[in-house]
């Protein structure tokens, strides 16, 4: 296997690695599903919960809210920032949708499933 051979590998492990995570999962969804490129972080939060299978038709507690809000402010989206998918401004909380063409692939493949 050439350094080339390697570096994919590498890179495909790298997407599919953001694919496994839940959370970037269902930043990705919002963003295929919208025409939004910029958004709030307590728009994802929502968006989020109310995909969330788990969700009830009641409002979710605060506690959910802030702990979803906490992991994609301090995981998730640092996360799908070093992968050069979005841009995170962790003062205004504002998100800023790029897209990855390999990862919106792998993506669509795995909601085909």
């Amino acid at each position: 296997m050439d350094n080339t051979d390697a570096d994919r590998s590498e890179t495909l492990d790298e997407l599919l690695t953001l694919c496994a995570h839940r959370h970037c999962r269902g930043v990705l969804t919002y963003f295929r599903r919208t025409s939004e490129t910029t958004v709030s972080l307590a728009t994802l939060v929502d968006s989020l919960l109310a995909s969330s299978p788990h969700q009830e038709t009641a409002a979710p507690p605060a506690l959910d809210r802030s702990h979803l809000a906490l992991h994609l402010h301090h995981s998730t989206l640092p996360r799908l920032s070093e992968a050069g998918v979005l841009e995170y401004d962790s003062r205004s909380n504002t998100v800023r949708y790029h897209g990855h063409r390999e990862l919106e692939r792998l993506m669509a493949a795995i909601s085909e499933r």
